[in-house]
């Protein structure tokens, strides 16, 4: 088990070395590159000899002359030697010749499931290499697409390569044919291949859309963080201006201890001037009594007490 993990960990350190190397350089990421080599190689040759190759074959030894015999989809061949002399024959799968045959509607089937997963495994090996390479230069969005769309061609390839494969199972040419031959041999591979593929992108997929998941996550945990961190600061009173407003208020201060100053002055003065009039107020008061006391003391004229009294 120890030996295990570290090979798991020797490769996940290879694998993340060659991915840092690609994403200098500009490339995609691996597993989508890898997943469009694998589709290229489903492509051709898989593909190809599944469309192109024998998928039944037949050998038989008959009174000690030897036959063989391949069945494709296009046509079926037979060899045999008698007496050292060999003889070729080629006919057409459902042609003239095989008018006992039963089957055609079979082979017909297959030929357009094969056919159809060779278009489509190209078709997805463009568009996964079209998101590693670096030439197109598509972006963020546009990856995606092409990754998505390589995903559902290959589920395609997929597909019409398990629909052919079940079909050849079912033909039945004549007795002693087995289904063995490298065709059915290939178009059997290309199902794993296609298994692979789809793999190894859709892995990739789970683990972008996991990490913007993070990175969202992240991002919103930092906007709480800001948000709580500005409700336990205390506000600050800024001026018009921008300044702080406690310049403005130590201005008041001193303004007003100026004006306190000034009215405690002429508190002062005023004081000053009430303690003066104190002072000199009974001398005042003094004087005019005095002067009452003359002006009784002297006889009044009869014209004063006239215009004073005038009822007398």
């Amino acid at each position: 088990m120890e030996r295990i993990q570290k090979f798991q960990c020797f490769a996940a350190e290879k694998i993340q070395e060659r991915q840092i190397a690609l994403d200098s350089k500009g490339y995609g990421r691996l597993s989508i590159g890898t997943a469009g080599v694998v589709m290229l190689f489903v492509f051709c040759p898989m593909s190809i000899v599944a469309v192109a190759c024998p998928y039944w074959t037949l050998s038989a030894e008959v009174q000690g002359h030897s036959m063989t015999a391949k069945a494709s989809l296009w046509d079926v061949s037979t060899s045999a030697e008698i007496g050292g002399v060999s003889s070729d024959s080629e006919v057409g799968m459902c042609g003239d010749e095989m008018q006992g045959f039963d089957d055609c509607g079979k082979i017909d089937a297959i030929r357009f499931f094969v056919i159809t997963a060779l278009l489509s495994s190209l078709a997805s090996a463009v568009c996964l290499m079209a998101v590693f390479l670096p030439f197109l230069k598509p972006t963020d969005a546009m990856r995606r697409k092409a990754t998505i769309a390589g995903i559902s061609l290959a589920a395609v390839v997929l597909l019409l390569s398990f629909l052919s494969a079940c079909v050849a199972s079912s033909v039945n040419i004549q007795d002693g044919y087995n289904l063995n031959g490298p065709g059915f041999a290939f178009l059997v591979l290309q199902i794993f291949f296609a298994i692979s593929a789809i793999a190894l992108a859709v892995w990739e997929l789970k683990q972008k859309s996991t990490s913007s998941r993070a990175a969202e996550g992240n991002c919103q945990e930092d906007k709480k963080e800001q948000s709580q961190v500005a409700q336990d600061v205390p506000p600050t009173l800024l001026s018009v201006g921008g300044k702080p407003q406690d310049r403005d208020l130590k201005t008041d201060d001193v303004a007003k201890n100026v004006d306190a100053a000034k009215v405690g002055g002429l508190a002062a003065i005023v004081a000053a001037v009430v303690g003066v009039e104190s002072a000199v107020a009974p001398e005042a008061a003094e004087a005019a009594t005095n002067e009452a006391t003359i002006q009784l003391e002297s006889p009044r004229p009869e014209q004063q007490c006239a215009f004073a009294c005038p009822g007398m």
